[in-house]
């Protein structure tokens, strides 16, 4: 009888525990407002604006790049060689600061008469054949073998080509041949370096400069 009113009163006093704890609930789930979504929604299409707006500048920058390395006044500051192996053999016409056309083979070093090796055999007969033209020449313009200089290789070719109506650059052995046939006579000192002033020295090198490049 003891040991019943004991369980008895002990299961009333666990039901009474239990009554006094409060039940645990699962936290609460907040639906973000709508507000907050509007203003998650505005940030988040602000960056990919912001990304695409840097991507267009930069594709906008390097296309202003190349064109100002296109458009830029320096590359028409390089050399007339320069521009004509830049257009290639097939490009616009290039002329020199003389006004004559260029090559674009001439420029390219190109030769027609194919490659002439240094030392070679080929080489060596064109150093005798000039050598003979320039003692040839040197008979038809009346000049001093010690007196030739570069400046009067220069005032050879000149002369020929006032005297027969031709350019400079396309004065060849048969003209001076034919300046002779034709009764030319050098005063005495006229293409020494030494008897000519320097206006004619600095035309006759802009003259000859780039005259292996004119077509």
């Amino acid at each position: 009888m003891a040991a019943t009113t004991r369980a008895r009163s002990k299961a009333q006093s666990t039901e009474v525990a239990r009554a006094q704890i409060p039940p645990t609930s699962s936290p609460a789930i907040t639906k973000p407002s709508k507000t907050t979504s509007m203003t998650i929604s505005k940030k988040a299409s602000a960056v990919r604006n912001h990304l695409k707006n840097t991507k267009a500048a930069a594709l906008n920058a390097t296309k202003s790049t190349s064109a100002k390395k296109l458009d830029s006044p320096s590359l028409f500051k390089t050399s007339p060689r320069s521009r004509c192996l830049a257009g290639g053999p097939k490009g616009p016409k290039v002329y020199d600061d003389l006004g004559f056309e260029l090559s674009y083979e001439a420029c390219a070093g190109i030769s027609r008469g194919g490659i002439c090796r240094p030392r070679g055999k080929k080489y060596y007969d064109m150093e005798d054949e000039r050598a003979r033209e320039r003692t040839r020449q040197r008979e038809i313009m009346g000049t001093e073998r010690n007196n030739v200089s570069a400046l009067t290789f220069m005032a050879w070719n000149d002369r020929v080509a006032r005297e027969l109506g031709i350019p400079y650059h396309k004065v060849e052995m048969k003209h001076f041949e034919e300046l002779a046939k034709r009764g030319f006579v050098g005063k005495e000192g006229e293409f020494e370096a030494v008897n000519m002033s320097e206006e004619e020295r600095n035309r006759l090198s802009k003259l000859c400069t780039g005259a292996a490049f004119r077509a």
